[in-house]
C-alpha cells in the first residue's frame, strides 16, 4: 500500500493570511493561527453616522449635477436614518447606500469634474459596507 506524500501550504497576503492545512491521504486538517493582516476593528454605530455625515457633507459641496446631488444625499440620508433606529435593518441601510453609490458612480463616469468624488467616497463606503456586512463589489468598485 502507498502513501501520499505529507503537504502543507501557508496562504499569506490574503485574508486568510495565517492559516495551514495539512493534506494526508484523504483527509484534511486546517490550523489557523494569527490573522494580524485582516482589519479586525469593528466600527461603532457613532462612527457609522459620522462617516455618513461626512459623506453627506462631500455629496453637497461636490459638482454633481444638482438632480444627482439631491437624490444621492436622499439616499444616504434615509441609510442614515435606518441605521439610528432602534432595530436596525441593515439590508436596507445598505440598499440606500448601494443607489446613492450608483448615482455618484454614473455621474462620475459622464461629469469629468466628479471623478474625484467617486475616488474619494470609496473609502468610506468600504468602512460602512464592512459594518453592514457587504461587500466591497456591492458598491461597485
Amino acid at each position: 500500500m502507498s502513501s501520499r506524500p505529507l503537504q502543507s501550504q501557508s496562504i499569506k497576503n490574503s485574508p486568510i493570511s495565517g492559516q495551514n492545512s495539512l493534506a494526508l491521504g484523504n483527509s484534511v486538517q486546517i490550523q489557523t493561527g494569527n490573522q494580524s493582516n485582516q482589519n479586525t476593528s469593528q466600527l461603532s454605530l457613532n462612527e457609522v453616522v459620522d462617516v455618513l455625515v461626512q459623506v453627506e457633507k462631500m455629496i453637497r459641496s461636490s459638482q454633481l449635477p444638482d438632480d444627482d446631488k439631491i437624490t444621492a444625499s436622499a439616499y444616504v440620508t434615509v441609510a442614515k436614518t435606518e441605521i439610528q433606529k432602534t432595530a436596525v435593518d441593515k439590508s436596507d441601510a445598505a440598499k440606500n447606500l448601494k443607489r446613492a453609490s450608483e448615482t455618484i458612480k454614473s455621474a462620475s463616469e459622464t461629469v469629468q469634474n466628479t471623478k474625484q468624488l467617486w475616488t474619494s467616497l470609496q473609502p468610506l463606503f468600504l468602512k460602512i459596507g464592512a459594518w453592514l456586512g457587504v461587500a466591497k463589489d456591492f458598491f461597485g468598485f
